[in-house]
């Protein structure tokens, strides 16, 4: 599946609010507090310029719409425009 025109697809990545060893992080109330979410870009429309396939990304979750769910990884899988995308990261 591709999306069309300028719409981007992106797997968002599960919050994790403790380290393995069970040490809080205090980010994950921060980001959930506003609505921002964590995750991958998995397909870019033809008309994305700015954005390439595998980027992660900071998004405004409430900007997207739910897709489907990744059989694989667990993970929901958004669409929506890129102006919902706050920040890239390594």
């Amino acid at each position: 599946m591709k999306p069309v025109g300028d719409y981007i697809f992106i797997e968002k990545e599960p919050l994790k609010e403790t380290t393995e060893s069970g040490i809080y992080i205090p980010d994950a109330d921060q980001l959930q507090k506003v609505g921002a979410a964590k995750g991958t870009i998995t397909e870019v429309g033809p008309s994305i310029t700015e954005f390439k396939k595998g980027t992660k990304v900071i998004f405004n979750e409430h900007q997207y719409d739910h897709l489907l769910k990744n059989k694989e990884t667990g993970c929901d899988v958004l669409v929506g425009k890129p102006a919902g995308i706050y920040a890239t990261y390594a």
